[in-house]
């Protein structure tokens, strides 16, 4: 029936291959030792050391210079400033702002004066 073994050694490559991935794979679990543990808590040992310092530092810094009464207060005082200017500008009869403002209520109530 078979004539030449070459015809066949396509199909028994295929075969193998075929029996090779059926085949159940056993998968090694990898022995842990606890050392990746042990490196993320010295990793996060070191980190809240430095954020511990950063805090040490920003408190000190808050507690003997504190500045945000005072810049809150000359905050203050620049907006009122400003508030009265803005104000006093806007009140002008000849100011822009009461000319546009004359010109659109002219504009949407001229029938209710007539």
């Amino acid at each position: 029936m078979v004539k030449d073994k070459d015809d066949l050694k396509g199909f028994e490559e295929l075969f193998e291959d075929e029996a090779k991935k059926n085949r159940p794979v056993k998968k090694v679990k990898k022995p842990t030792t606890g050392l990746e543990h042990l490196n993320f808590v010295q990793n996060d040992k070191k980190r809240l050391e430095k954020v511990v310092e950063l805090f040490d530092y920003k408190l000190a810094q808050k507690i003997n210079f504190e500045q945000m009464n005072t810049f809150l207060e000359k905050q203050k005082e620049e907006n009122r400033q400003h508030r009265e200017e803005l104000f006093r500008i806007v009140k002008l009869k000849d100011s822009s702002f009461m000319e546009t403002m004359s010109k659109i209520f002219d504009f949407h109530f001229k029938d209710l004066s007539k």
